[in-house]
């Protein structure tokens, strides 16, 4: 494990945390609504407002995103925003579903704008890292500047491209793994052309173990995680832990490369029902528990020194939105003892 300036509060803590170790796999058109009362669904106030302590707050200048994987919930903008809103969502990534009309976006994200919430558009197919996938990603990204040229505001328009593209999850990344990186880091270089293109940023999810590979970038050595740093205007790390000093220590190297380079780095954690070797989500934990580590997380976070920018991601919007605030029920399938 690497121990690098962390404060004193959290150092005992992090002593006995096991290493951050194996890939995360996260993963008829009705009116919008935007007068509709607030809370008008059960499922928009299922976390409880009296959620010890409070929503979790990202702190002045700090951002809270999250992914709205659903695009259909756009169509029920009046539930999402407050609910966002209320969370203290700063900004939201949200997925192209191509059967919603490009107004309906512009009305999604003038609205958010108006609750000072920025809107990037996903990108997520794996296959965009190969050869392969290369007319489907031309695709997105002629929908993309389509989209933005038809805009008449600035406030309908997205701030960038926030690409969840994990090429671990390509049969290429067992078979042929540098090959698989190599098509990796050409649609990272790709992407980067294109957003500079178009004046918006490009933001990359990456698991925080990509700092265990070593590659080349215009003949210099590097890590995986240093060239997405490089490469991007910000990097969210998938460090999905259940307890702050965890995913804090998820963030070494990458916290100095991102310092290096004057890029945001994003933590991120997960609601969703995912098992791994070791828990990695409040799904049973619940919105108490998610709160009240993000809070020490954030007290991690500003009492360390040379992180440079940071921010906070809830992965995701409808799984954190229906989260109790003691944790779902345990199932049969549960698999850790406790």
């Amino acid at each position: 494990m690497k121990i690098h300036r962390l404060p004193a509060l959290c150092l005992a803590a992090l002593l006995a945390l096991q290493g951050c170790g194996s890939p995360e796999q996260t993963k008829g058109e009705p009116d919008m609504d935007f007068n509709a009362p607030k809370n008008s669904s059960p499922l928009s106030s299922s976390v409880s407002e009296e959620t010890a302590g409070g929503f979790f707050q990202p702190g002045e200048g700090a951002s809270l995103g999250t992914w709205m994987w659903d695009a259909t919930d756009l169509l029920r903008a009046q539930e999402a925003l407050d609910f966002l809103a209320d969370h203290h969502v700063t900004e939201v990534y949200v997925s192209l579903m191509r059967s919603i009309s490009k107004e309906k976006y512009r009305a999604f994200l003038s609205a958010a704008a108006e609750k000072g919430i920025r809107v990037a558009l996903i990108g997520a197919d794996a296959a965009w890292a190969t050869e392969e996938g290369g007319k489907s990603f031309d695709a997105f990204l002629e929908w993309f500047t389509e989209y933005q040229q038809s805009c008449q505001t600035d406030a309908q328009r997205f701030y960038g491209l926030h690409m969840d593209v994990e090429p671990h999850q390509l049969p290429l990344w067992q078979t042929e793994p540098e090959a698989a990186r190599a098509g990796y880091m050409e649609f990272v270089r790709k992407s980067q052309s294109f957003c500079r293109a178009e004046g918006v940023l490009l933001e990359l999810d990456i698991p925080f173990w990509f700092d265990g590979f070593t590659v080349e970038d215009e003949g210099e050595k590097m890590s995986l995680a240093e060239f997405c740093i490089r490469r991007a205007d910000t990097v969210l790390l998938m460090s999905y832990r259940d307890n702050a000093p965890a995913v804090f220590e998820c963030g070494w190297p990458e916290f100095t490369l991102a310092e290096k380079y004057g890029k945001k780095l994003i933590l991120a954690v997960e609601t969703g029902k995912i098992y791994e070797e070791i828990n990695i989500t409040f799904h049973h934990l619940g919105a108490n528990a998610l709160y009240e580590e993000l809070r020490r997380l954030r007290s991690i976070v500003e009492e360390a020194e040379g992180l440079g920018e940071v921010g906070y991601a809830i992965h995701y919007y409808d799984s954190w939105r229906k989260l109790p605030p003691d944790g779902h029920p345990k199932g049969e399938d549960y698999p850790y003892a406790d």
